[in-house]
């Protein structure tokens, strides 16, 4: 929809917005944009979370991989959407799962819960 509206407002020479930030704040406003972002950091104090929380343990091994990992691309995904009008694509969604279960994997091996 951004397209339209900013076909509305610019002409009809306006073709689309050209990141993922200004995709959700034209498409969803203000409130749309907070809460990606949100989304976003709830996504790196996950990460960030596992990661203190498995540092120098051998117990964990999957563990303490796949927050590097998450975090990695995560950060990635925070560039490229500067450049890449991409915001309802897969990409974010991904990562965002893997960055999420990291942190259920971790909270099931430390309670001892296995599927």
């Amino acid at each position: 929809m951004n397209i339209l509206a900013m076909n509305d407002v610019r002409g009809a020479r306006w073709k689309e917005v050209h990141n993922v930030y200004l995709e959700y704040a034209v498409d969803l406003g203000l409130p749309g944009l907070i809460l990606f972002l949100a989304i976003l950091a709830g996504c790196f104090r996950s990460v960030a979370l596992v990661r203190r929380r498995t540092a120098g343990s051998p117990r964990c091994g999957i563990c303490s991989c796949s927050p590097r990992g998450s975090r990695s691309v995560l950060r990635a995904f925070v560039v490229a959407a500067v450049f890449h009008p991409v915001a309802y694509h897969f990409y974010f969604y991904y990562m965002a799962g893997l960055a999420l279960a990291a942190r259920a994997t971790w909270e099931g091996e430390m309670h001892g819960v296995t599927p």
